[in-house]
């Protein structure tokens, strides 16, 4: 059996990763969990702003914010919601 599981660190995903227990998978299973991060694109350039007849052409500004950081964080605060994730699973399934 394969098995995704979306885990965002909440409590709800906290207690489904707990209802696990009662759902009466198999003791060997493929698991793979999935933790999402909210990233910021760069803004699309210029001249493919002028080929989309429905995009505003915007004047060039400073970013308000540091997207890079801000996509860091984000990545690392995926990457540490799955990894926990992934610990609960193992204590609670060791098979799989």
């Amino acid at each position: 059996m394969k098995l995704l599981i979306g885990y965002d660190g909440s409590r709800c995903s906290e207690a489904a990763l707990d209802d696990l227990q009662k759902a009466g998978l198999p003791e060997t299973c493929e698991t793979l969990i999935l933790s999402v991060a909210e990233i910021w694109l760069p803004p699309p350039s210029a001249e493919s702003k002028k080929s989309n007849q429905y995009a505003k052409v915007l004047p060039e500004s400073k970013p308000i914010f540091n997207a890079d950081k801000k996509n860091d964080t984000a990545f690392s605060e995926a990457e540490t919601f799955a990894c926990h994730a992934q610990k609960r699973l193992q204590k609670n399934f060791p098979d799989w």
